[in-house]
């Protein structure tokens, strides 16, 4: 009996259906730069090593080691660098190359830290741009901003209260929680 056809067909069939769902999944930027260990982990749980020039998508998770790091050029021209040591994942994504009022940029920021410069979402439409933490959401009014979450589990824990952290370079941006919402304007951190 010949198996080969079988299960030839069955990996075609794979293919076509991963195929099928990175297409349909929304694109939102470029791996700009990298160095040292960084990879992505896509919707679908499947990892693989982010280099230069790779295509990142809405619903993937930006992982770095203690040497790594990444800079994505976002569909909008916002760029995020992700520093060392940090877990970002992209919620939600939505540009479609035209204003069209739908656009989305939702991150989770659920360990470590990022740069983050907004692009056309963050400048024209600030209530579609956030930055989720456990501790808070970060929202934007058109910014340059750093956002750092410490963890109980890493050694910075020890020097500095957990939580997070979000300094203002140019721009303002808010950060809200149970607790209530503080503004913070250029060369400002809230905790």
């Amino acid at each position: 009996m010949n198996h080969a056809k079988p299960v030839s067909r069955i990996i075609c069939a794979c293919l076509v259906f991963t195929a099928c769902q990175a297409a349909e999944a929304d694109i939102a930027g470029k791996a700009y730069f990298t160095h040292g260990g960084v990879r992505v982990i896509d919707a679908w749980g499947h990892a693989h090593p982010l280099r230069k020039g790779l295509l990142v998508f809405s619903g993937d998770t930006i992982a770095t080691t203690p040497d790594g790091t990444a800079q994505i050029r976002m569909l909008d021209g916002g760029v995020i660098a992700v520093r060392p040591a940090s877990v970002l994942k992209i919620d939600q994504f939505i540009y479609h190359g035209r204003r069209d009022g739908q656009e989305k940029n939702f991150f989770s920021l659920l360990r470590g830290g990022l740069r983050a410069i907004t692009g056309l979402i963050g400048e024209e439409h600030k209530s579609n741009y956030q930055i989720r933490t456990a501790a808070a959401t970060i929202g934007v009014r058109g910014t340059d901003h750093e956002v750092y979450v410490v963890t109980p589990d890493t050694p910075l824990a020890a020097k500095t209260p957990p939580g997070t952290y979000n300094m203002v370079n140019t721009g303002r941006t808010f950060l809200v929680n149970s607790k209530g919402s503080t503004n913070i304007q250029p060369n400002q951190m809230g905790f």
